[in-house]
């Protein structure tokens, strides 16, 4: 799997939840930033994203 094929995954996962990560794309490093910028807090939706992009790294 490529940085590039987990990003469209977790794009598309995203754009499904209405919730859009922070995110920094180099070379094959991706990092990713999970906040609800409106709450300015940690939420269900971010650990659910969170539960998702673990289900397909591992």
């Amino acid at each position: 799997k490529t940085c590039f094929d987990m990003m469209t995954k977790i794009a598309l996962k995203a754009e499904e939840m209405n919730h859009h990560p922070e995110w920094l794309n180099v070379y094959n490093h991706l990092e990713i930033t999970l906040t609800s910028h409106e709450k300015n807090e940690v939420t269900s939706s971010d650990f659910k994203l969170a539960q998702f992009i673990d289900s397909i790294i591992s």
